[in-house]
C-alpha cells in the first residue's frame, strides 16, 4: 500500500504577536521497504523557555526510533516488549533533555508527543497530552466512497480546563501514557492541537463538513501540491478564527483511495442522530493507561436527597436517645441499690461485724 501524504507546520497569530517562534514540530519517517511509516507530532508548552528545541527533539527522536522498531516487528509477535520499547525510548529521550537543561529539572522543555507507527496491517499509537489522531476506513458504494464506515479517534487528554495538558518532561509522565492498537486505516489526520481544533470539534467529535471538504479539496490537487494546499488553509485568515495557536496538520490517504473514486464522489454519513462508529480496537497487544468509555454523570435529585438525609438525621437521633435514656436508667439502678446497702449497713447491731 502507498500512502500520499501532505504536512504544514504554521505559526499562531498569537505567538506572532508576541514575538514567540513555533514551538510545534513533526517529523515523518519512512521504512526502506516502504512498507512501514512513523510520524511524531510535538507541541512545546508556551510558558516553556526552550519549548522549540523540546518539541524538536522529541518529534524526530521519536520518529527515527520508531522506523527502527519496525525491522523488530518484522521478525517478532507484538507484544508486552512493544510497551517496554516505548518506555525505554521516553526515558531516553528525557535523559537527552536532561543534557541539554544540565539537570533533572525539564520543565524549560514541556512538550506533549503524539506519534505512530503503522504498516497495512495497522500498527499502535503512542499520546502523552493534546494534539490527536483521526483515521478512517471506507466503503466504496457504486458511485461515491463513504469515509467514515469506520472511525478511530486517539482523543486529547486534557487537565481540568481545556488549555491545560500533560507533557513528556513532567515527572508523573508515565500516568499519562497511552499505548493504543492501530487498526488499518484508509486515512488519517494528525495534529496538535490547533491542527486538532480544525477537524476536532470541542466534544473530541469530527466535524464532518471540514473533514469531507478537506479531503475533496486536496483529492482534486497534485499530491505533490498538498503540502504547500495544507499551508495556505492553515494561514488563512478565516483560520485564526478557529485558534490563534501554532497549527500542525499532517493528511495522510491511501493512493487507491483516489482510484476507488472514479468519476464518483467522497461522502460521510449525514446521520448525526448516530455517533460515527469506533472502530473495535484489538486487544491481543498488550496497552497501558487506556482512557476508559466516559460515562454519564449522575444527578442526584434534591427531594431524594433531603429525604435521605432526614432519615438518617432521624434515626442518629433515636439512637442517641436509646442511649441517653439507658445510661441514665442504669445510673439511677446503681444509685439505688447502694442506697440499700447503706441502709442495710447500719442496721447492724454494733459488735457484730458486717
Amino acid at each position: 500500500m502507498t500512502w500520499l501524504l501532505g504536512s504544514a507546520r504554521v505559526i499562531g497569530s498569537s505567538h506572532e504577536l508576541t514575538g514567540t517562534p513555533c514551538q510545534d514540530a513533526f517529523d515523518i519517517e519512512r521504512s526502506a521497504d516502504g512498507k512501514w511509516l512513523a510520524v511524531a507530532v510535538c507541541d512545546g508548552a508556551g510558558s516553556a523557555k526552550y519549548a522549540e528545541a523540546g518539541s524538536n527533539l522529541v518529534a524526530k527522536t521519536f520518529a527515527k526510533k520508531l522506523i527502527l522498531l519496525s525491522n523488530e516487528i518484522e521478525n517478532r509477535q507484538p507484544g508486552a516488549w512493544i510497551n517496554d520499547f516505548v518506555i525505554q525510548q521516553v526515558l531516553n529521550v528525557r535523559e537527552e533533555l536532561r543534557a541539554a537543561a544540565s539537570g533533572d529539572d525539564l520543565r524549560d522543555f514541556h512538550t506533549t508527543l503524539v506519534a505512530f507507527l503503522m504498516s497495512d496491517n495497522g500498527g499502535f499509537v503512542i499520546h502523552i497530552g493534546d494534539g490527536s489522531l483521526l483515521g478512517g476506513k471506507v466503503k466504496v458504494a457504486k458511485d461515491r466512497v463513504i469515509l467514515d464506515d469506520e472511525i478511530f479517534i486517539s482523543k486529547p487528554e486534557n487537565g481540568e480546563y481545556s488549555n491545560e495538558t500533560f507533557f513528556i518532561t513532567e515527572g508523573d509522565w508515565v500516568k499519562h501514557l497511552r499505548i493504543t492498537p492501530l487498526p488499518p486505516l484508509d486515512w488519517m489526520l494528525i495534529g496538535t492541537d490547533g491542527g486538532s481544533s480544525f477537524y476536532l470539534d470541542s466534544a473530541n467529535s469530527p466535524k464532518q463538513e471540514f473533514i469531507l471538504s478537506f479531503i475533496e479539496h486536496l483529492t482534486k490537487c497534485d499530491a505533490q501540491d498538498w503540502n504547500a494546499t495544507i499551508e495556505r488553509i492553515l494561514s488563512d485568515e478565516q483560520a485564526n478564527k478557529v485558534t490563534n495557536d501554532d497549527k500542525t496538520l499532517i493528511f495522510f490517504l491511501r493512493d487507491q483511495l483516489i482510484f476507488d473514486k472514479k468519476g464518483g464522489q467522497f461522502s460521510i454519513s449525514k446521520n448525526l442522530v448516530r455517533p460515527m462508529p469506533q472502530v473495535q480496537q484489538r486487544t491481543e497487544s498488550v496497552v497501558t493507561n487506556q482512557p476508559k468509555a466516559s460515562k454519564p454523570k449522575k444527578t442526584i435529585k434534591p427531594k431524594k436527597n433531603i429525604k435521605k438525609w432526614f432519615l438518617l438525621s432521624l434515626l442518629l437521633f433515636v439512637i442517641v436517645s436509646i442511649t441517653f435514656l439507658a445510661i441514665v436508667y442504669l445510673d439511677h439502678s446503681l444509685y439505688e441499690a447502694i442506697s440499700k446497702l447503706i441502709k442495710l449497713d447500719q442496721k447492724v447491731p454494733s459488735g457484730i461485724s458486717a
